[in-house]
């Protein structure tokens, strides 16, 4: 996957975990107490769940952009030059004292105003993106299924590979699409936040390498499919495989990559389907139900019945509490938890 959304901490371990045969969610937790996974940002200004030895040459790839808003972010916030040095200073002595066992949210503020730094709460989630983001920290750490603790990049993350930005652009490219299936070259700018021009360097690269091929998108009769024209780029073991979708009923994560990981989204959804999915229309995505591909519902637990799972078609979509069993049952494992009772409610909106 390279890296998968980790807005949502609690969704985020579901939506690795089904994606690993017998992964359990303390398997993801023991990933990252053992330093192979990361909670970081890679790309985007956006969190992830990123193997540890790819997230210094990401970060390395698309850092100029990620970090080209934050001195705006900084006057919004409030926060002055000189209060961002003394914060990461005070941080970074902090962390060093915590070692391995890192901090959280409140002990690393705690710090701060035992520094007698004057501070906001709005600025917590700023300065803890700022470390992570310039590669002086990262979130590594488990306590009992809280957020990931903060901890110094030094001694924890691995040495970084060293890549260049030709090769770092190659690896981005080549290993994007493996997970996803054919894209385009939109979907990786989308999704890594890189400019076009940086992206069609990665993807030629890859495909001299024979690490990548290309294809067009058509319908059956070759004709160009609306929405979806256009060359696209895929692995190579894919030109000739016989694909399905899985036609069971899945249960997808909020915030999952079948969605997030595309710049348009209109094959995996019905028209007017992603107001379903982010009812809000605040960025805050739903769980979803798929069903060969395509999303048909958006799902739940009750917060007040936790052993409830609610489901909520989509219009012109039926999918019966029965279908979903099996991967219900998955999901309680995974979390080893009892089985959730299902009930289908009526369309989410």
């Amino acid at each position: 996957m390279l890296a998968v959304q980790g807005q949502d901490w609690h969704a985020s371990r579901w939506a690795l975990g089904r994606r690993v045969a017998g992964a359990s969610q303390q398997s993801v937790i023991d990933a990252l107490n053992a330093g192979k996974l990361v909670r970081s940002w890679p790309m985007r200004g956006t969190i992830h769940l990123v193997a540890a030895t790819d997230i210094g040459w990401l970060q390395s790839l698309t850092n100029k952009r990620a970090l080209a808003s934050a001195p705006q972010r900084r006057k919004i916030l409030g926060m002055s030059d000189e209060i961002l040095d003394q914060l990461v200073g005070v941080s970074l002595d902090a962390l060093r004292i915590a070692a391995a066992g890192g901090l959280d949210r409140n002990e690393l503020s705690d710090a701060w105003t035992a520094a007698g730094i004057v501070w906001q709460s709005n600025w917590r989630y700023h300065l803890i993106w700022w470390l992570c983001q310039n590669g002086l920290a990262t979130l590594g750490p488990v306590r009992d299924l809280a957020e990931p603790r903060l901890v110094l990049a030094a001694g924890w993350l691995p040495t970084a590979r060293a890549l260049d930005e030709d090769e770092a652009l190659l690896e981005l490219a080549a290993r994007y699409p493996v997970a996803r299936g054919p894209i385009r070259a939109k979907d990786i700018a989308w999704w890594s936040g890189l400019g076009m021009r940086e992206v069609k360097r990665g993807l030629t690269a890859a495909v001299e390498s024979g690490r990548l091929a290309t294809a067009r998108f058509a319908d059956e009769h070759g004709e160009a499919i609306p929405g979806a024209a256009g060359e696209a780029w895929l692995a190579p073991s894919l030109l000739d495989a016989e694909i399905t979708p899985p036609s069971e009923a899945l249960l997808l994560a909020p915030f999952d990559e079948h969605l997030l990981g595309y710049s348009i989204r209109e094959p995996q959804l019905i028209p007017g389907g992603i107001d379903y999915v982010v009812p809000g229309k605040n960025g805050v995505f739903a769980g979803t139900v798929i069903r060969d591909g395509q999303t048909i519902a958006t799902w739940k637990r009750d917060p007040k019945q936790r052993e409830r799972v609610y489901l909520f078609p989509f219009p012109g979509n039926e999918v019966s509490a029965r279908e979903l069993e099996r991967d219900v049952a998955r999901w309680s494992v995974f979390h080893d938890q009892e089985a959730r009772e299902i009930t289908v409610g009526a369309v989410s909106a």
